[in-house]
């Protein structure tokens, strides 16, 4: 593998890479390194948004998670979408037990954000996690999570 930094086109050389990378510990320290040595601070975050979404789908569930809470590059609402996803992603492969505790932590992250011009896409990621449980044959807890998505979106339309 390159040592060198991962410059430009960050996220063509992550998916030009051998899926077996992102399942291999040294590979994936490797380019966390190197995605953290990128200066410009819009590669590096398209690159570490890459790089989490290949690790989940590659079943890595466990770098995955680690990269979701150390990025700093990650805002909450980025951490609560990624957790949604890794929570899906454990469920369908038979973690369902750790995979609704990531999808509660997910939604319960995006219910603490503070409202701003971001609470519509608060909502937009509640309603993912809803889908996400109805995915996994969560009905019951899918309407509980819409239900707070439509309470955050008319706390959004009594502010503007």
């Amino acid at each position: 593998m390159n040592q060198e930094p991962l410059l430009g086109g960050v996220t063509d050389r992550l998916l030009a890479l051998p899926k077996s990378t992102f399942r291999d510990p040294l590979a994936v320290e490797l380019l966390e390194q190197d995605l953290r040595s990128i200066e410009n601070e819009f590669h590096r975050y398209d690159g570490f948004m890459t790089f989490v979404k290949i690790l989940i789908e590659e079943n890595n569930f466990v770098a995955a998670e680690k990269v979701i809470h150390i990025c700093s590059d990650f805002s909450e609402h980025d951490r609560g979408e990624f957790l949604g996803k890794l929570g899906l992603q454990l469920g369908l492969n038979g973690h369902k037990v750790i995979g609704m505790e990531k999808l509660e932590e997910a939604s319960n992250l995006l219910l603490t954000l503070q409202i701003d011009e971001w609470g519509w896409a608060q909502a937009e990621r509640l309603v993912e996690i809803a889908k996400h449980y109805l995915m996994l044959d969560k009905s019951q807890l899918a309407i509980t999570v819409l239900s707070k998505a439509t309470s955050l979106c008319q706390r959004c339309y009594k502010k503007v």
